[in-house]
């Protein structure tokens, strides 16, 4: 019994049977060559038998240190193994977040210019009214409409938009030259209303390249720039407007 509590004290759990072969072959030993008074532990009696029982002990006490051990790494190992998974998991559902929420505000942004395309027309008819200029200008204008309906990427978009919106301020430059153009209550409408799609496209142009900037900082930056990578996440295109200068308008009159 001595025996068993100490090798349980160790967290080994040696088969009973080789413990009792252990204590049999020990003790047989024990009888023979212990003297009246003494007492010896039989597991460390060091006779031919008793030996060979320690032995057979030591071996299962080292074999269940060596599973506990054992036990012990695999716990640990799959403790980071499932810490890193969950943080791979994290990382991605933020990603997807960023690149989501970019794509919602590139769609916006899309609905406010076709809202402006479908405003070009009217507006040039209105003024066409009033006012004679060449067909180029307006075939320009056109051109331009439906070159930035088919154009896919933000920069591209950026430069077409320029371009439109410079040739629409130009069409805005006429009416003044001609005031009952400028009383007209058609004309008058269609300004208000570009006035307010040109608005909303600034606001959903900030906040697009506010969440392309958030996108590009978290895949640029460690430790989601190595997750962005395995996913092969990409920098988002900024949107921007410049202002483009041209030469004053030919043909109006």
């Amino acid at each position: 019994m001595q025996l068993v509590t100490q090798l349980d004290g160790r967290g080994c759990n040696i088969p009973n049977h080789r413990i009792e072969v252990a204590l049999v072959q020990s003790q047989g030993v024990h009888s023979r060559q212990q003297q009246p008074g003494q007492g010896q532990n039989p597991v460390f009696h060091q006779g031919a038998s008793g030996k060979s029982g320690c032995r057979s002990v030591d071996f299962w006490a080292c074999y269940c240190t060596f599973r506990h051990r054992k036990t012990t790494v695999e716990i640990l190992l799959f403790v980071i193994i499932a810490a890193l998974v969950v943080w791979a998991i994290v990382v991605y559902n933020r990603l997807v977040r960023d690149r989501n929420r970019v794509m919602a505000a590139w769609s916006d942004i899309d609905v406010q210019l076709k809202r402006r395309y479908e405003l070009i027309p009217k507006l040039v008819k209105a003024v066409q009214a009033y006012a004679r200029f060449e067909s180029s200008t307006l075939e320009h204008l056109t051109r331009l409409r439906s070159q930035g309906e088919v154009t896919e990427t933000p920069r591209e978009r950026g430069q077409v938009e320029s371009e439109l919106t410079a040739g629409v301020q130009k069409l805005i430059a006429v009416a003044e030259a001609y005031p009952e153009l400028k009383t007209a209550d058609q004309f008058l409408s269609l300004q208000r209303n570009l006035t307010e799609v040109e608005n909303d496209i600034q606001f959903a142009r900030r906040y697009y390249n506010g969440a392309v900037r958030n996108l590009n900082t978290r895949i640029e930056t460690f430790p989601d720039l190595f997750f962005a990578q395995m996913f092969r996440y990409r920098p988002a295109e900024y949107f921007e407007l410049e202002t483009v200068t041209e030469a004053e308008p030919q043909g109006f009159s």
